[in-house]
């Protein structure tokens, strides 16, 4: 479903996103997040309060078996954190010695 469809659907009930989740005991903004970014918890009570199964409303992060599909954290590679310590590492370093400042490295 679209962001706004799920919305409507919502308002059609006599509530409001900002309702549901303090009525569920989330922050009041967690019905909203969960339209842009995965919160399980909050999407199986959207699912259920809306009659849907949870694949029919987010057919990117559930099988029609209503298992959730991992997606993969979008993050630095590890070869380019690798590539992050060895500049860390290499990178000059300041040391006080008898009042002045000395570069060592």
């Amino acid at each position: 479903m679209h962001p706004e469809d799920i919305k409507a659907a919502i308002r059609k009930r006599g509530t409001t996103m900002t309702e549901l989740s303090l009525l569920w005991g989330f922050s009041d903004s967690a019905v909203r997040s969960s339209l842009k970014r995965e919160m399980p918890k909050v999407e199986i009570r959207v699912a259920k309060f809306l009659g849907k199964e949870l694949y029919e409303i987010w057919p990117d992060r559930y099988t029609k078996d209503n298992i959730r599909i991992r997606h993969l954290s979008i993050g630095p590679k590890s070869s380019e954190k690798k590539r992050s310590r060895q500049c860390k590492k290499n990178t000059p370093k300041l040391a006080l010695e008898n009042g002045g400042v000395v570069l060592n490295g």
